[in-house]
């Protein structure tokens, strides 16, 4: 073991690094470290023995200062962050369309958490288009399904939440959110508006069905782009 001779938290001293055959020291500081640079593993003396406290670090990772990321931004580097968007030209006036969004049955421990933005444009007439948000929707029937892509290219992996464009509702259940798009203008965006971020109820029994409601009230058609953001953790 390389052993440093002054044991002040959040320096390289104390910290130390040897190989998983190497014997540790028989006693040290309470807190002191010990990482295992073959295995990755980190151990910590708690007084009267070493006991494992970290897999798999980086030993650099431990060393002066420990670097962090957000979870959305950590789970897109795990392949777990996914996007759709799409265009829907000629909405037509007082047209009500939906974006369907199914978080899958089969694990109650799923997180689903999602953020949306839109852009529309409307034709003829002034922009006015209401945009809705609900949970627990009545579903008959299943309109196209949309394409998610994961945000990363070098760890692709499948997202079990599925996005459907105009399905069948019956019944649209519980209103989360209005937002909407009005102004002189032909056209606009709720992008810019604070927009949080929604977590979607796991069912492990069931599915669960949230859509957004969009009602074009401009007075002609609407162009319409989509943008639904989401990172999952049961991907895989």
């Amino acid at each position: 073991m390389a052993v440093g001779d002054s044991p002040d938290r959040g320096s390289d001293k104390y910290v130390w690094s040897g190989l998983s055959t190497d014997t540790k020291p028989a006693k040290a500081f309470i807190g002191q470290l010990v990482i295992e640079t073959d295995t990755g593993l980190v151990f910590e003396w708690s007084g009267s023995g070493w006991s494992k406290r970290l897999d798999g670090v980086d030993i650099d990772a431990l060393v002066s200062s420990v670097p962090t990321t957000g979870t959305f931004h950590h789970l897109g580097h795990e392949g777990k962050v996914f996007a759709h968007s799409d265009r829907h030209p000629t909405i037509a006036d007082s047209a009500v369309v939906n974006y369907h969004i199914r978080v899958p049955a089969g694990d109650a421990t799923r997180q689903v958490h999602l953020r949306f933005g839109f852009i529309g444009k409307a034709n003829t007439g002034t922009l006015d288009v209401d945009i809705e948000f609900f949970k627990g929707c009545t579903v008959t029937g299943l309109g196209s399904v949309e394409t998610v892509i994961s945000t990363n290219d070098a760890d692709v992996k499948t997202s079990g939440v599925l996005i459907y464009y105009n399905s069948t509702i019956t019944d649209y259940g519980e209103a989360k959110t209005v937002t909407a798009m009005i102004g002189e203008k032909k056209s606009a965006s709720n992008l810019d508006q604070a927009v949080p971020e929604w977590i979607l109820a796991p069912d492990g029994a069931s599915a669960r069905d949230y859509a957004f409601k969009v009602t074009n009230n401009s007075g002609g058609t609407l162009d319409l782009i989509a943008g639904i953001f989401f990172y999952d953790t049961g991907a895989a």
